[in-house]
């Protein structure tokens, strides 16, 4: 029994929706076989149940042995990536990645702060966590996230200051400030762009509410250029029948449709992006 119980461990994937969200776990037999790398050359995604595996990099080889999956956040430090893989899946990773050490310090760097920045963040992460369970506002939380934003100068690439901005936007969102959740999105383009693979899907669903939110607040142009980023990535890592491709390609038909509305042109049209 122990020794089932180990191998569920080893061998689950967390699944989720159609937004990218965690929802739970699953044993899945086939995708198993894949190996773990902190970055990976392929994608896992789910269609309900099912669960569909895309190459990300070109692969050479047929060999399932050539295919990577990150069983971990690849926004995690490297020491949180260790001690997780350690911890559930009972092995030391020693990827390129992990040692990277050039990456390793964006990550962490807190060059050009001020002492005590990083423990203000972290706190601030901790303290917002118990404003949740305590059913503080959506408004609430911004505000508090926005009080520490302000007085801290960590390096754009920090992956503490990286969550906490992640962290605001979903406040911004769920309290419907967008020009704010626009600007906080902005901000974490950059650091995601240079510590996810391109075609990590987290990228195409920053890309995405980027373009969201300048469609939104009556900046077309701009909108549709993310827009078209955001369709690009999910082409290769979601592919087209998924829901977020889907909803990427409504939005940039409407973005055109408004555009054409008023004289706009000199952009490349939805079918053309296929």
């Amino acid at each position: 029994m122990l020794e089932i119980f180990g191998k569920m461990v080893i061998n689950t994937f967390t699944i989720a929706d159609e937004m990218l969200q965690d929802v739970g776990v699953a044993v899945y037999t086939s995708p198993s076989v894949l190996d773990h790398r902190c970055w990976p050359n392929a994608v896992a995604s789910f269609d309900g149940r099912n669960v569909i595996v895309r190459a990300v990099d070109d692969i050479a080889s047929d060999s399932l042995s050539d295919v990577f999956l990150s069983y971990v956040d690849t926004l995690a430090t490297t020491e949180e990536r260790v001690q997780q893989l350690e911890q559930q899946y009972y092995f030391t990773c020693n990827c390129g990645r992990c040692q990277n050490k050039q990456v390793e310090m964006m990550m962490s760097s807190t060059e050009g702060s001020n002492p005590g920045d990083l423990k203000m963040v972290k706190d601030c992460l901790e303290y917002v966590e118990r404003m949740r369970k305590e059913k503080a506002t959506s408004k609430d939380i911004l505000v508090t996230y926005e009080q520490c934003l302000n007085k801290v100068t960590l390096p754009s690439t920090n992956v503490f200051l990286v969550r906490l901005i992640g962290k605001a936007f979903d406040a911004a969102v769920d309290a419907q400030e967008w020009e704010t959740a626009l600007m906080l999105s902005i901000k974490n383009y950059k650091p995601y762009s240079l510590l996810h693979h391109p075609f990590n899907p987290c990228v195409g669903y920053l890309l995405a509410n980027m373009g969201k939110l300048l469609l939104l607040v009556g900046r077309l142009s701009e909108a549709f250029i993310h827009l078209r980023k955001a369709l690009e990535n999910f082409t290769v890592s979601l592919g087209e029948n998924h829901f977020l491709y889907q909803q990427v390609r409504e939005m940039m038909s409407q973005c055109q449709a408004e555009m054409e509305s008023q004289g706009q042109d000199g952009f490349v049209s939805v079918e053309q992006t296929r």
